[in-house]
């Protein structure tokens, strides 16, 4: 928030999973995804609207719970009304892995704002063993 070009009012955003510098750019493994939902709490603790694309138009209700989130495109609204993306990217680093996000306005793909920071491998590992996240970190564990 603190790079954020002038803008303007940001009026919505959404926010993509993030994905290894490496990697294929069409797949993210459970970081990326985990890194995806903190960004939107933050923007949303921070004021900016935040739009969740992979909510439905409907409750699902299954033996497996009442679902409303789905990465079924079919499932999805095509017409999600941002302005702006949060898209990110992961680098494996000697001390960790480096997170590089950017909220691009989606109409001209400028970058408004841009940070980084570095996770330390200990956090990393205290994640990974906490929720068994093997595929977390595709071509290499920490």
């Amino acid at each position: 928030m603190a790079s954020m070009r002038s803008t303007g009012k940001v009026n919505s955003v959404v926010v993509a999973d993030f994905v290894f510098l490496d990697g294929q750019y069409d797949k993210s493994g459970l970081l990326g995804k985990q890194l995806a939902q903190s960004m939107m709490s933050e923007l949303h603790q921070s004021g900016l609207k935040v739009l969740d694309h992979k909510v439905t138009d409907y409750i699902r209700v299954t033996r497996d719970g009442d679902l409303v989130l789905s990465r079924d495109y079919k499932e999805l609204r095509p017409d999600v009304q941002a302005q702006f993306v949060i898209a990110g990217t992961l680098t494996r680093h000697q001390n960790g892995i480096l997170v590089q996000a950017r909220m691009v306005n989606l109409l001209g793909k400028d970058i408004v704002a841009a940070a980084q920071t570095l996770l330390p491998t200990q956090q990393v590992r205290a994640l990974l063993a906490s929720i068994g996240g093997e595929d977390m970190l595709p071509g290499s564990a920490l």
